[in-house]
């Protein structure tokens, strides 16, 4: 799979293509918090927003 140029934290990063914020964030060494974890990674729909994260070019905050 091609591989992806992303930063976190202002740090660049390369991770494959296709994976999620929280993936990606994980694969670089970063714990984003979430609810999942808890719930044995079955995710709720999204609907507690524990994971948000501020994204370039969206316009609010998005579930990781």
């Amino acid at each position: 799979m091609a591989l992806i140029n992303i930063k976190i934290e202002g740090k660049p990063y390369q991770v494959e293509q296709g994976l999620t914020i929280l993936e990606a964030a994980r694969l670089c060494g970063y714990e984003i918090p979430t609810l999942c974890n808890f719930n044995k990674d079955q995710c709720s729909l999204a609907s507690c927003r524990v994971c948000l994260v501020e994204a370039t070019g969206a316009r609010g905050l998005v579930a990781a």
